[in-house]
């Protein structure tokens, strides 16, 4: 292993070196900690889109066609998610993609088990209290 001056921080006290690809990369592990984390951060978005797409089993082109359709705001209540995004609704029954909800809707729905009947049952209940 190397030692040299970290090129980020200046640091020289017999700094470790991190290999990357049998290249040296001049940086302390602290300043390679946060080089990594500004990195992880930066991909952070796209991997999750990949993982919504994946998993929701739709393309890259319906999931823009979806937040075009919802502009950025719930399907169900209209709100727009504090320090969250929007779920892909879908149904359990067929697997078919509804819409973009809110955690709170997206979760409601699953409470009532895509039932309209129980929505309607509930919405007499709530009228009635």
């Amino acid at each position: 292993m190397a030692y040299g001056q970290c090129s980020k921080c200046g640091t020289t006290n017999d700094i470790p070196w991190d290999v990357v690809r049998d290249r040296p990369k001049r940086l302390c592990r602290p300043c390679a900690a946060i080089v990594q984390r500004a990195s992880y951060d930066r991909h952070r978005f796209k991997r999750i889109r990949r993982q919504i797409i994946a998993a929701a089993g739709i393309t890259e082109a319906q999931l823009i066609e979806l937040e075009q359709e919802a502009q950025d705001v719930c399907m169900l209540c209209g709100q727009s998610p504090e320090n969250s995004r929007l779920c892909v609704d879908h149904c359990h029954a067929d697997g078919r993609v509804r819409g973009l909800l809110c955690n709170r809707c997206n979760t409601g729905l699953g409470y009532f088990l895509d039932d309209p009947e129980l929505f309607d049952k509930a919405a007499a209940y709530l009228r009635t209290r």
